[in-house]
């Protein structure tokens, strides 16, 4: 009914792996079964591992939560349409306060296929006002995480992916977690 043709479940408690499965199929032909190491994409979990690596940037004393994105990101602009507003900060960003537009690029992360995704993103913003004054309300916001990962890559010095196994993944033992698909035994299917 929903469209999905298969998923990877895996159950884990303080003692490890409970149960490990695939149910469904991995490719939308239906011809290979899921399997308990299928890959899959990371989608809005992804906000999870950024908040803990922008976290991690913190306590080394490489970001501040109360700084604006540009102090870390030079490249970062957005027309402000609420001048009187608390400036927006890295803290707003990550609680989905911040007033970025959230809703521009819906869907648009899996659809459209454009090289250096996160430079599109920020020159987009940049010709964008803000929704709101920053803390008025929650909205969900996706082009916010891509400013924070761009955020990652100049406080932490390497690409996305690359700080994200050096700092997340790889000290987990998530060795074939990714961004992207870049990890031992991961493709694009």
């Amino acid at each position: 009914e929903t469209g999905v043709v298969g998923l990877s479940v895996a159950l884990v408690d303080s003692d490890g792996v409970i149960l490990q499965d695939g149910f469904g199929y991995r490719d939308p032909a239906k011809t290979q079964p899921a399997t308990a190491d299928t890959p899959s994409s990371i989608g809005s979990v992804s906000k999870t591992m950024t908040a803990a690596m922008i976290m991690q940037l913190v306590a080394e004393g490489k970001l501040d939560l109360d700084a604006p994105p540009n102090a870390s990101l030079p490249g970062f602009a957005i027309q402000q349409r609420f001048p009187a507003s608390a400036p927006i900060s890295l803290r707003s960003v990550l609680a989905h306060h911040s007033g970025l537009p959230g809703d521009l690029f819906n869907g648009a992360f899996s659809t459209i296929p454009i090289e250096r995704w996160n430079d599109y993103v920020l020159g987009s913003i940049a010709q964008e006002y803000t929704q709101r004054p920053v803390g008025e309300m929650w909205a969900y916001n996706n082009s916010g995480y891509v400013v924070l990962q761009n955020v990652i890559e100049a406080a932490g010095g390497l690409s996305l992916a690359d700080y994200s196994h050096r700092s997340l993944f790889g000290p987990a033992g998530m060795e074939r977690s990714t961004f992207g698909n870049d990890a031992p035994g991961l493709s694009a299917t």
